[in-house]
This record gives structure tokens, sequence and C-alpha cells, in this order.
């Protein structure tokens, strides 16, 4: 009971800060992912009885317009309940959010249990400040994602595994894979866990003290859970016609462009720690590596393979390695108990520094190159949502979306469609989702959204054929602009051709809407 009050503690007051410091996203609407994601496949299952067969083997993935973008997890599942049962998006909006601050709470007080392991429970606490502090955590634990409850099953099986109760590491894991597939690295990390324990890999007198068979037993759950994995796969390869982004060894590439720029603490650290990595594996082969950090080594090793194979690498993915990477640098910097003392203030220092960039101040800017009349570059700023989710300033172009829509309200809905980039036009077609009271009629030079009714594939707004393009439908076309960086050409401003209507700001973002009056000829 004494061991178990300080993580309590950690639980609560983590819990309660992130309450608190987001208490004005409790209602906020999803956003990027999730908007285009998990909310969209929740409120179809909704529509369509929980029909999952359907799902899987008729309607389209995400890349091609539809709804079938996490056909295995249980997350759209559960939101789809929430609607089912009559609820009001609000509602759903609040109890997911407060579900996210759980998990977030779970998260922390998971790593604080590693932590203190490591060290000791006062530099454990310095420690969990760090973690808790990160922009990403922040950003992650307010929006309405699958990536915290990731997180928190990834390390409460991390802690499983550290005290030798592999029974409940697998039941983590097992929910870890029903909430993503990456939950998969999960599995394989435990795995290599228990060989190294079935076989003594770590030093004598460190490793938890557990009967073989239960280790046995649990490497059975786990070769259970990565043939469920493999079911996946192979259903999936099956149904699917969208990418799959697996190359073999094609996504370091995407590691460096996408995480150690973009993120460069997150990218940094993680770097670090596979090197710290490789380091503990050969201490284990020589029987000297403390069973902690063969937790986290094992993890960050099976990381670096998963995702060096995946061509679709978000910054937002490093959250679930991220709390492995903190503990693995720091068991290995103090192990022994050698340079406690000195790293303290190190980690002071480090959760303040994250405090203060908790709007991702100290981040790159990703510049668009957009050249707008009367803009400087530097006030148009990327509104790429993954860009943006590394901290706090993601709610910023939360809140330009929602303006966005207000905006449009001055147009007459009956006699007007929309031309805009994704995930803006799931904001607008579905009233569901918190943007809008009303549905809008959309469309998309990438792809409409194939189940919504009111979507229209621009060829039938716009003969291409003609130069310029000339409108074929009678309706009033209005354009909504957002500076970003992978938007098809069509959706960039071009003076040219394009009036301004409106133009919108949230921070440092920017969006415009526009008739294109050079295309609008019948």
């Amino acid at each position: 009971m004494f061991v178990a009050r300080p993580v309590a503690a950690v639980f609560v007051l983590t819990f309660a800060g992130l309450l608190v410091l987001h208490a004005r996203a409790l209602f906020d609407p999803p956003y990027w992912d999730g908007l285009i994601g998990a909310f969209p496949q929740g409120l179809w299952l909704a529509r369509h009885d929980f029909d999952l067969v359907r799902l899987l083997t008729e309607e389209r993935t995400c890349p091609e317009g539809g709804p079938n973008v996490y056909p295995f997890s249980i997350y759209p599942i559960a939101i789809g309940a929430l609607y089912s049962a009559g609820l009001e998006p609000r509602q759903v909006f609040l109890l997911v959010h407060l579900a996210m601050l759980v998990c977030a709470a779970s998260a922390a007080a998971a790593f604080f249990a590693l932590a203190r392991t490591a060290t000791d429970p006062r530099t454990g606490a310095r420690a969990t400040l760090v973690f808790a502090s990160a922009p990403m955590f922040h950003a992650m634990a307010s929006q309405m994602n699958m990536d915290m409850p990731l997180c928190a099953c990834t390390l409460l099986s991390a802690r499983a595994m550290q005290t030798g109760r592999f029974g409940r590491a697998a039941a983590f894991a097992a929910v870890a894979l029903l909430v993503l597939p990456r939950g998969v690295i999960v599995v394989v990390a435990n795995l290599v866990l228990l060989g190294a324990w079935l076989f003594g890999r770590a030093r004598d007198g460190d490793a938890p003290n557990a009967s073989r068979r239960r280790a046995w037993n649990a490497c059975g759950a786990h070769v259970g859970l990565l043939l469920l994995f493999g079911i996946e796969l192979v259903l999936a390869s099956r149904w699917s016609r969208g990418p799959a982004y697996v190359s073999l060894f094609g996504g370091f590439g995407d590691l460096a462009r996408r995480v150690l720029w973009i993120v460069p603490d997150v990218g940094w650290a993680f770097v670090g720690a596979v090197i710290v990595a490789v380091v503990v594996t050969g201490l284990a082969w020589r029987r000297k590596a403390r069973w902690t950090e063969l937790v986290s080594a094992s993890f960050v090793l099976v990381f670096l393979a998963f995702f060096g194979q995946y061509t679709n690498t978000l910054p937002r993915y490093f959250l679930q390695v991220h709390g492995h990477v903190l503990v693995l640098l720091l068991a290995f910097v103090a192990r022994d108990g050698r340079n406690v003392r000195v790293v303290r203030p190190w980690l002071a220092l480090a959760a303040i520094a994250q405090a203060v960039n908790h709007f991702g101040t100290f981040y790159p800017a990703v510049s668009t190159g957009w050249r707008v009349p009367g803009y400087a570059d530097a006030k148009l700023r990327s509104n790429d949502g993954h860009v943006l989710e590394r901290s706090m300033e993601y709610r910023d172009d939360l809140l330009l979306d929602a303006e966005i829509a207000r905006r449009l309200e001055r147009f007459d809905r009956a006699r007007t469609l929309v031309v805009a980039p994704w995930p803006i036009t799931h904001a607008l077609a579905f009233p569901e989702l918190g943007y809008v009271d009303r549905a809008w009629r959309t469309s998309s030079p990438s792809v409409p959204i194939t189940f919504d009714p009111n979507a229209t594939p621009l060829r039938d707004v716009y003969d291409a054929g003609a130069r310029p393009p000339r409108q074929r439908v009678s309706l009033e076309v209005v354009w909504v602009l957002v500076p970003s960086v992978y938007l098809p050409g069509a959706l960039a401003l071009e003076p040219s051709i394009d009036v301004v209507e409106e133009v919108v700001e949230r921070g440092a973002h920017r969006a415009f809407v526009v008739r294109r009056v050079g295309w609008n000829a019948r």
C-alpha cells in the first residue's frame, strides 16, 4: 500500500493538472487525424449498425475518401457507441476528452514507477515532470486521438514486465494492439524481454522473481497476439486498396525528415537512446545489463526496427517511445547510483524549457513558400496537422477551422458548394463532428468523401479539359485555401484568378475564403 501511494499521487496530480491546463479544450471537436479518421468511422458505424464486415470488405479506405480507416481498432467502435446512445456532439467530446486525460495520467504514473526504479523516487519524480511537460504529451492529451491510449498501454505493459507480472503485461499489450496496429511493437518487445528473462540475460539478482511456467505462458499469449496481428495484415491486404506504406528499410529516411528536424528534442533524444540501447544489448550478452535498462532498450530497438520499414512516419508516433527513451537515458547515466546528483538539475531545466515551449516556441517553423500580396512568408506558416500537433500550437489551427465554418455562414448553403482540403471538408460535411449545424456540399481536389451524399468530385464541378477550367455546376463555388506544404497545387492561392472574400486568422495561421473567378465562366 505504501509503495503504491506515490504512484497513485502522480496519477491524481497529473489528471488534476491536465484538467486545469486543458479545461478550455474539453469540448473541442476532433482535429486533423481524428477528424478524417476515428470520428468519421465511428459515425459511419453508428449509422450502419456497426457492420464491421461491410466496413472492411466494401467501404473504401481513408486515402480513397472512405470510412475504412482503423478496421481493427476498438476506439472508433467506442465513439460510434457514444453517438448511437443519442448523446449530443459536445457530450461525446467531453467524455472522450476526459478519457484521454485518464490515459495521460495513467501514462505518467507508469512512467514514474519505471523511472524511480531506474534511479530513486526523487530523481524519478523530476524525470516524470520532464515526461509530462513535453509539448507533444500535452497536445496528445488534449486531442481525441489514439496515441495517448497507446502510450498508456505501452508504459503500463512495460511496468508489468519490469515487476515480473508477465500475464498483466500481456493484457496491456493486447489492449495496445486493439487500440492501434502499432501495439504490435509492445508485443514484440515483451517477447524479447521474456527471452532475456528465461535465458538470464540481466545481471545477477536484478531480474524480477517469477516462475518459469508463468513466463512460458506469457510467451504463448504474446505469440497469440502476434498471430492476431498477422491475421489483421492478411485481411487488410486482401480488402484494402489504399497504400500500405511498407518498404524494406525504406522508413529510416522518414524518421530523420519528420522527427529529427520537426521535433528535434524528441528526435535527438531518440537517437541517443538507440545508441544506449545497442550498448545495453552488448552488456546483456555478458549478463551485466540492469533489468530496467533491458525493459526500455528492447522497446527502443523494436520501435526503430518497426518504423524502419514504414514510410509514413508522423511525429506524434514518437509519443509511444518517448517514455522509454527518457527512462533508458536516465537509467544508463545514473546506473549503479552514479551521477544522480548531476542529473537532477538538468531534469529540472528540461522540464522548465518544455513548459516554456508549450506552444512550440522553440520548434522550427515550417514555411509553405506561398506568395500572397500583403503577407510575408513568415506570416504564412504551414497549417499541416502532423506538424502542429507536436505542441499546443495545433489548437490555433483547430480554432481556425471552426472560424472558417462560422465565416462561411454568410453564403447561401442551399446554393453554395465549398471546395476545400481535407479535413475541412469533413468538418463541413458532418454536423456530428462539431463544426457546423447543417451539412455543406463539398468537393476536394484530392478525392471526395465517398460516404457523404453531398460530396461532389471536382471533375463534376469543373471541366478540366478546358483552358482555363470552366465551371460545370450552376451552384456558387467558394474555395477555402490554407497554407500547407502537402496540399494539391489546385489548393494554392493564385492571385491572378482568385478574389479573396475573407481572410481568417488565428495566432500565426491564416486561411483564405476565395472565389476562383478565373474558372467561373460557364
